[in-house]
This record gives structure tokens, C-alpha cells and sequence, in this order.
């Protein structure tokens, strides 16, 4: 809140590892400043917040459909969720060049159609959705059931149901477990390595992240996908407690 200015228009959350961002209050002060919400859900796609979806919560919402996504097409693909007419007329023009009819130019823009075959492909995957996300949150409660003594596992925002694009700890000596899983045939992931505060272009917002340099250097991905059998998470959580214990 203290970010805003007489020149902010809107307010953009980032749900990020599948956790929602709290939208109560969130609502509360885009309300109070008159600004419009617009909610990034690419990696909480099919979780929900107050009983409301992901893709309910702002005047605009965007979804990725990113292969890597939980809910990813087969190429790169994405949508948009809107409530307001004017917005969605709107997008409509601007994802074929800004044009109406193919032949009227309305607004400046490029062309951010998405290929129909990738459409197709949701429409496809999404049946398959629910078992995905019902798979991910089973490895989930059995890696934080087993590791939470032992290092800092993940949680929900309050009145929310999460979902699991990552599955991502906190510990003391990430690196040294990095390399160690690596070593014995886990792989795992730093996500993500560099803030956006420290890329060049963004180098005057260092100051306003304290919280993030912290975690950053703390946290690791551990392997989440629905395709894991229960032999392969077993062996990920008893190596993962195999160097927590060892190395206290």
C-alpha cells in the first residue's frame, strides 16, 4: 500500500508455487484507491480463495498455459478472465493486431492470437485437471508429513485451497541439499535464483525487498509431478532427511 501513487492504475498479484495471495484484502485497498486488480494465476490455476476460483478475484485475470504449467497447453498459449464487457471487447481487439473485422485498426498492438490447436489441447487436458491436482496434493501432504520436523514445508493463505505447481522448502544449507540430491539422482530446482530487484533493469527496487533476498537463498523445489510413483517420493524423502539429520 504505501507503494501508491498519485500515477498507479492497478494493483497485479502474482499467486506464486499454487499458494493465492489474499484477496480480501487485497479487494480492500485496490476498493479504497479506486485502482483495478489484475490477477496473475498461472501457477494457482484450479485453486480457489474465499470459495472463489482462481481467475474470479480481478477485473482481469491471466492465465499461462505454458507447458510447464500444471494446466499447460502443448506450445506457448494463454487466456484471459474478465466480468467487464468493456475489458473483454477490449482484449478482443487487442490479441489480432489492435483490428476489428481484420480490417478497422482500433488500437496499436501485435498479434497475441492463440493457436486454435492449443486451444483444442486444454479443452482436452482440462479433463484431466482434477485427478492432476487431487495426485499433487497427495505427494504434497506425504512430503510435508514426513519432512516438517526437519526443515520448513509449505503452507496456504488463510480460507484458501492451494495447489501444488511446486513443492518448494525452506533450509539453512540449500545448496549443499541441491547438490546433494543431485548427486543421488533427485532432481530439484532453485526457483528462482535471481529476484527481480537484482536484474540491471530493476536494480532501484533492491531496497523495497528485504523478505525476498532472505528466503531466496533458502529455498529449494523438490520433484512434484502426478507421474511419481510412491517408491520414487519415499526415496526423495528419506534422502532429503538423510542430510538434514547428518548434517545438524
Amino acid at each position: 500500500e504505501k507503494l501508491i501513487t498519485s500515477k498507479t492504475k492497478a494493483i497485479l498479484t502474482v499467486d506464486y508455487t499454487g499458494n493465492m495471495a489474499n484477496y480480501d484484502e487485497i479487494n480492500k485497498i485496490a476498493n479504497e484507491y479506486g485502482l483495478k486488480l489484475i490477477e496473475d494465476g498461472s501457477q494457482s490455476f484450479g485453486a480457489s480463495f474465499s470459495g472463489i476460483k482462481c481467475g474470479g478475484h480481478g477485473q482481469i485475470s491471466a492465465i499461462s498455459h505454458n507447458p510447464m504449467k500444471i494446466f499447460g497447453a502443448l506450445g506457448e498459449c494463454g487466456s484471459i478472465f474478465t466480468d467487464d464487457d468493456l475489458i473483454a471487447e477490449k482484449i478482443e481487439i487487442l490479441r489480432y493486431n489492435g483490428m476489428v473485422n481484420k480490417e478497422y485498426l482500433k488500437f496499436p498492438s501485435l498479434n497475441f492470437r492463440a493457436d486454435a490447436l492449443q486451444a483444442s489441447f486444454l479443452i482436452e487436458k482440462l479433463k484431466f485437471l482434477p485427478s492432476k491436482l487431487k495426485r499433487r496434493e497427495e505427494i504434497a501432504e506425504r512430503y510435508t508429513k514426513s519432512l516438517k520436523d526437519y526443515c520448513e514445508t509449505p503452507t496456504k493463505t488463510k480460507n484458501s485451497e492451494r495447489v501444488f505447481y511446486t513443492y518448494t522448502i525452506k533450509v539453512d544449507k540449500r545448496d549443499e541439499l541441491s547438490n546433494y540430491l543431485i548427486q543421488k539422482g533427485i532432481e530439484n530446482k532453485i526457483q528462482h535464483p535471481l529476484l527481480m530487484s537484482e536484474q540491471e533493469p530493476y536494480k532501484e527496487c533492491r531496497s523495497f525487498t528485504p523478505n525476498a533476498t532472505n528466503i531466496v537463498k533458502k529455498v529449494l523445489c523438490l520433484p512434484i509431478h502426478e507421474s511419481l510413483v510412491d517408491k520414487e517420493i519415499d526415496y526423495v524423502i528419506d534422502t532429503v532427511k538423510d542430510f538434514l539429520i547428518n548434517s545438524k
